[in-house]
């Protein structure tokens, strides 16, 4: 099992309009949008996500991993975007809906797999001026998946690049879209140089540790935690959840700028942690010319099995990170989608808006017979499905 999409049951749509707020919510078999070409996430990028897994359990249950921590960090970023925020309840209920409804594609406990879990809030409403919109949606898509890097089981290799990711003040601390497409030319480069991540240092002085690619920096020094604290980096939730673990063991937990030259060959271990790779060890980072090669994990390794221990109900939850699926979610989640309802009329048969052809004379005459025919074709059929539409539910709520 790889890290990649494979095809589901179902994802959850909300929509927040101005003067209305969010809706009740939907779930929807089919995988795609329909979005107008004037969006604001298409053309200004205004879009944060979120990253967590669901694990089936020693015991058969059916978990999420700190789901309200997910929660929180996406109303910070909302508000860093001016987005409209997701209230917490909203956010984990969405996110268990998707799981329930999904519960036939979560990886058993014996593959070692989980479900990821993407929520994705964005501007769905028309922008053309660089100002507030007035639709916005909330999406929870699902996949089933492995390890992140799968083909490097002996550790990945990182090389550090001369490119800045996130400006000071800027939008680094939150999960924006824009963050990881300005990270697609930093992967290049560093594939180029053979690794299998980037590394990013500081933009302001270009010497102090920020993050990998897709994961928080964390190192072991003289036997302690170590990782970097910027305002420029993602607070990871899973690296949050490793020093909670760390401090319960005992370590002792540095969280503070990292001088790159002057330490990077103290550290015994280093790794990236984060959602999607758990806690990644790296064997090698590169910087121009210089190679840096570090051991295995002992000291991170033995976190790492602590919290996924947790994460499979393998070990009591002291912390209260997990969050169970009830079952009765699932038997109304599978319910919602035995006998799905069109949402909207697909576009090919939406009837001309009648002010337009009466506005525009000069287009009526300049159309063929043909196409005039085709035109009627298309409103008797939207009056036949409204009527179909009107004597079934038009929209399915999950709550």
């Amino acid at each position: 099992l790889g890290f990649g999409i494979e095809p589901v049951n179902a994802h959850v749509r909300y929509t927040w309009k101005k003067g209305s707020g969010w809706d009740r919510g939907q779930i929807i078999p089919e995988p795609n949008i329909n979005l107008h070409i004037n969006s604001g996430v298409l053309h200004y990028g205004l879009a944060v996500f979120e990253g967590l897994k669901a694990f089936e359990g020693v015991d058969g249950s059916h978990n999420i991993c700190n789901p309200y921590a997910n929660a929180k960090r996406m109303k910070d970023g909302a508000r860093r975007l001016m987005m409209p925020e997701v209230p917490e309840e909203l956010f984990v209920s969405a996110v268990k809906d998707a799981v329930a409804v999904n519960r036939t594609c979560i990886p058993s406990y014996s593959s070692g797999g989980a479900l990821y879990i993407r929520p994705l809030l964005f501007a769905s409403g028309v922008m053309l001026p660089l100002k507030i919109t007035d639709e916005f949606s909330l999406v929870v898509s699902v996949t089933p998946v492995g390890d992140y890097f799968s083909s490097s089981t002996n550790g990945v290799t990182a090389g550090v690049v001369d490119l800045d990711r996130c400006a000071p003040r800027g939008t680094g601390h939150v999960k924006a879209a824009g963050n990881y497409a300005s990270d697609m030319y930093g992967l290049e480069m560093a594939r180029k140089m053979g690794c299998d991540t980037s590394l990013y240092l500081d933009a302001k002085e270009n010497a102090y540790i920020e993050e990998f690619s897709v994961a928080n920096f964390v190192g072991v020094k003289d036997g302690c935690y170590v990782t970097p604290k910027t305002d420029s980096v993602l607070p990871s939730i899973t690296n949050n959840m490793l020093m909670d673990l760390a401090k319960d063991a005992g370590m002792k937990v540095e969280h503070r700028a990292i001088h790159f030259e002057n330490e990077i060959e103290q550290f015994t271990e280093i790794a990236g942690s984060g959602t999607a790779v758990v806690l990644s060890p790296v064997r090698e980072i590169k910087k121009g010319s210089r190679v840096y090669q570090f051991g295995s994990l002992k000291l991170l390794d033995a976190l790492k099995k602590r919290l996924v221990r947790i994460q499979r109900g393998e070990a009591i939850d002291t912390f209260g990170w997990m969050e169970k699926v009830p079952y009765g979610v699932a038997e109304r989640a599978r319910k919602a989608i035995e006998k799905p309802i069109p949402t909207r009329m697909p576009p090919t048969l939406l009837p001309p808006k009648k002010k337009m052809f009466e506005n525009s004379k000069k287009l009526q005459n300049s159309m063929s017979f043909r196409e005039k025919s085709k035109i009627f074709e298309n409103s008797k059929i939207f009056e036949n499905s409204k009527k179909f539409q009107n004597s079934r539910k038009a929209r399915v709520s999950c709550l």
